[in-house]
């Protein structure tokens, strides 16, 4: 049994210790224990810092060179395939890091494995997986990645090990997050209150108990903390290798030693994949490679929207007396740390990265620490934790690591290639996200559906134009470095990369005091103030030369009144004048940033009737409002689609939904043999002014003077001011409206055309969510996404089961009352309920589900939230007579189900 030879612990003093013990396993031969180097005290310089742990020369830490050749001697005694690929395969993962062996391992899970094929370029886990710190953390502000991390928990503890005869190393120590901010304590008890949902445990700890799961943490001025006891750690490698053992247990072919040369893509489609050691015919491509990702992608024509920076952590020396203690992490000084035996990995979030571009064959590879860069972490986590003055330094670990412009994974099917898939830029959380991902991208390739809502992650989720622009990437993306840890508000805005995409009329909204929000790099105005308010260019946050803005007020607005748990009484009041407007005359909102598409051609009439739940072939000038399917009955999309002339039909979606949308067109037209129908993205060629509320006909009468005869879901093209405009009759607020569609040059003019007649007030997004809440309108991604069915989202009314076919039909008729596993409730609560989304629903008690989407009712005088309750049905439950609540950060308010919106239930005022 071996031992380090500084420390006498077994195997997982430090990585080197662990690496050892794991080569001298895998080999079946000792090794001298000498072997192991750590970084000499000798090698340890003088800096100017009274603590000893800090007296760290930039270039000691090369010395982890050794980790890097016992790391590769530790995966290259494997899997080492001499021989040729096969021919043909039908999935081939590229990737031999902890996410790209996952996937191998769902594929195999699913009976897919001797179909598939791995591919790494040098040896398992060489690029970041090797290096990772490989925590485990379930409680999260987000569901759907406490749900992907608690699959990769439940693998790594249970599953794998028994499956496999492979360590995953994982042990169970606890996560404890502290912290001196109250809005940062207010995101801990949500946390808490998610975790009754998502079957996590934890509990909100004051400092006197931090200070007992944690005995050398200084808890001077904090505030309390989260800690969970189930947390704990892995072995990167150790679960990588259990990941491929599964894998090849189930069939799947690993080439070590394989860089890929080429992807072949014949008429937009994945066609084979050349490799060094052969050709692979194949129709499907999983792209897993991490940074190296975005050289893959572009072999095929594809831009992968990652930036890869250098990302660090430090081995303490032993530390005397440690105990086991927690994970831990300081969300305000943006560092954690973790416990290997009785050392510790002490970690943080650069704000300043050196961001990298990546090159193939940079195998266990490390860089120099940025010492200067680092040093206020260092200085915090001694602060944190005194004992570190007197403790030494083990090592020293800069990796490569990938990162994205919104700070969460890259995943799905490209919409410029179909069958290549992406799972990568997973933002410093692979281990963790690894088992989820793995497990969600086998069920897309093999079942063309995901069983989560993983929307956020999706590619698709990118403009196709934004994703190409560098500028737009290297902004955002060190963005979301800097707020790593900062609260999570659910109604921040980025101050990175402003004003990419702007509406016609962007200035005369600014010049009336909008404050702009972003929504797919769209500048909207979320609401208007008495003066203006406008992003200035990036300044970096004062990195990299650059010198922070002094005097910011959008910043000071964005802080003081509208990023937070709740809005500001200035934000309020306005959002609430705004929507008292509406409701009682005419208010302007500006659509602009809405994706529109025009989808034409002799197969357009038929392609559309196949993809939509509602009947599209109404006579030229109708505009409908449809749904589109996927093979089990999901949303995939939510749109009107206005019939312009009889092979020509004009489509509007949310901006955030558009490049969705026209994949989902695109893809649906060719698999189904619409061959003659194009699609064409037109967003930026027209602008909406919309005019909502009671006194909006009597305004717009004065220039088209037939508008009064224009029936509800009714268009009509009209010319104004010598400039042709399609008015179509719709409403998203419930209130009588038109919206004018306008070529883009021409829309200033329109609006003084209309301003003329009466000057108008302005309303922004939050007002026009505010009411569609009340009126009780769906919208895709919100409460109706691609894991939802339209009967369990109460919109049966619009699928036409009986008139006609569509795409999702079969499986939308197995939903019936008695086999709804969900059905989205509509809940009204208090107004000064601090509601914001993934708050719990409690039903006679018991959790059923969770809010999905919030808004504050200001013209009812309610909070309103939208959630599925889960398995009511099959528990045979009453849900008129049940006591329903919401759990928001602990504190269960008694809420009210409604069968319909709260405003205007019987539709009276649409047909005015």
């Amino acid at each position: 049994m071996s031992t380090c030879y500084a420390c006498k612990n077994y195997l997982y003093c430090c990585y080197t210790v662990h690496v050892f013990k794991k080569l001298e396993y895998r080999t079946s031969r000792k090794l001298p224990i000498q072997f192991v180097p750590l970084v000499p005290v000798a090698l340890l310089s003088q800096h100017h810092s009274p603590a000893m742990w800090l007296q760290v020369k930039t270039s000691a830490h090369r010395n982890t060179k050794w980790f890097s050749a016992a790391a590769k001697l530790l995966a290259g005694n494997r899997h080492d395939h001499l021989h040729t690929v096969p021919q043909s395969a039908d999935v081939v993962v590229v990737g031999g890091g902890v996410v790209g062996a996952s996937t191998a391992y769902h594929l195999a899970q699913q009976g897919a494995g001797s179909g598939v094929v791995l591919l790494e370029a040098d040896k398992l886990t060489c690029g970041t997986t090797w290096h990772s710190a490989a925590m485990l953390n379930t409680l999260r502000g987000n569901i759907i990645e406490a749900q992907l991390v608690n699959h990769t928990k439940f693998l790594a503890s249970e599953v794998l090990e028994e499956r496999t005869g492979v360590s995953t190393g994982y042990k169970r120590h606890g996560g404890l997050t502290v912290t001196e901010n109250p809005d940062m304590m207010e995101e801990f008890r949500r946390e808490l209150a998610i975790a009754s949902y998502t079957g996590n445990t934890g509990a909100m700890v004051n400092p006197d108990q931090c200070k007992d799961l944690f005995p050398h943490l200084n808890v001077s001025g904090l505030l309390g903390g989260l800690y969970c006891e189930t947390d704990g750690s892995v072995d990167p490698t150790g679960l990588t290798q259990a990941y491929v053992k599964g894998a090849t247990q189930g069939g799947v072919e690993l080439f070590e030693g394989c860089p890929v040369e080429d992807i072949i893509v014949e008429n937009g489609k994945i066609a084979g994949i050349q490799t060094s050691k052969g050709f692979i015919k194949t129709s499907k491509i999983v792209l897993a490679a991490g940074a190296w990702s975005q050289r893959l992608g572009a072999m095929a024509g594809v831009t992968i929207p990652l930036l890869a920076s250098e990302h660090s952590y430090i081995v303490s020396d032993i530390i005397p007396d440690l105990g086991v203690v927690p994970n831990l992490r300081v969300p305000d000084d943006a560092i954690y740390t973790k416990i290997q035996n009785q050392t510790l990995f002490l970690g943080a979030f650069e704000a300043n990265p050196t961001f990298w571009e990546p090159v193939p064959g940079f195998s266990f590879g490390l860089f120099d620490l940025n010492m200067d860069a680092y040093m206020p972490y260092l200085e915090a986590l001694s602060r944190r934790l005194p004992i570190l003055d007197t403790i030494g330094h083990r090592s020293i670990i800069c990796g490569p690591e990938s990162f994205t412009p919104d700070g969460k994974p890259v995943f799905g099917e490209t919409q410029e290639v179909e069958g290549l898939f992406l799972n990568c830029a997973m933002n410093s959380r692979g281990i963790q996200l690894s088992g989820g991902l793995g497990r969600e991208m086998a069920e897309l390739i093999l079942n063309k559906r995901t069983n989560l809502d993983l929307h956020q992650y999706d590619v698709k989720r990118f403009d196709s134009k934004l994703k190409k622009n560098t500028d737009w990437v290297k902004q955002k993306t060190h963005e979301n470095h800097v707020k790593t840890y900062f609260v999570p508000y659910p109604t921040d805005q980025p101050l990175a990369a402003r004003n990419m995409f702007m509406s016609p009329i962007h200035q005369n909204l600014a010049e009336n005091g909008a404050f702009f929000g972003v929504s797919a790099g769209w500048e909207r105005p979320q609401f208007f103030l008495t003066k203006q308010f406008s992003p200035l260019d990036y300044d970096w946050y004062g990195y990299y030369g650059h010198t922070e803005h002094s005097g910011y007020p959008y910043k000071d607005v964005l802080k003081q009144e509208y990023a937070g748990w709740e809005f500001g009484d200035v934000v309020s009041k306005a959002i609430a004048s705004e929507c008292q407007a509406c409701r009682n005359s005419c208010v302007i909102f500006d659509n602009s940033s809405f994706g529109k598409i025009l989808v034409s051609g002799s197969d357009a009439l038929a392609g559309l009737e196949w993809l939509s739940t509602n009947n599209i072939g109404r006579p030229v000038g109708s505009c409908v409002y449809t749904l589109m399917l996927n093979d089990d009955a999901g949303v995939e999309c939510d749109l009107t689609v206005t019939r312009v002339e009889e092979d020509s039909f004009y489509l509007v979606t949310g901006s955030a939904a558009l490049e969705h949308t026209l994949n989902w067109l695109n893809r649906g037209f060719g698999s189904a043999g619409f061959g003659q129908v194009e699609v064409k993205d037109v967003t930026t060629e027209k602008g909406i002014i919309n005019l909502q509320g009671p006194e909006s006909r009597n305004i717009l009468t004065q220039l088209v003077p037939n508008l009064e005869s224009l029936p509800f879901s009714q268009s009509m093209k009209v010319t104004i001011a010598g400039t042709e405009v399609l008015v179509v009759r719709l409403t998203y607020v419930g209130e009588l409206g038109y919206e004018l569609h306008v070529p883009s040059n021409q829309c200033q003019e329109i609006l003084a055309k209309i301003q003329e007649i009466q000057d108008i007030k302005f309303a922004g997004m939050e007002a026009m969510e505010s009411m569609a809440a009340e009126k009780g309108y769906r919208h895709w991604p919100a409460d109706i996404t691609q894991v939802d069915n339209p009967r369990e989202a109460g919109m049966g009314w619009v699928c036409r089961t009986k008139a006609k076919q569509f795409k999702g039909l079969d499986k939308l008729l197995e939903t019936t009352k008695k086999t709804m596993k969900k059905k989205l409730v509509c809940l009204s609560l208090e107004p000064d309920v601090p509601l914001n989304g993934s708050e719990p629903i409690l039903c006679n008690g018991d959790v059923v589900g969770y809010i999905r989407r919030a808004a504050s009712g200001y013209s009812v005088g309610r909070m309103i939230g939208y959630g599925y309750a889960e398995g009511l049905t099959k528990k045979g439950v009453d849900m008129d007579s049940a006591e329903w609540g919401v759990n928001v950060g602990g504190k269960v308010y008694k809420a009210e189900m409604h069968k319909q919106g709260l405003y205007d239930a019987k539709g009276l005022k649409l047909h005015l």
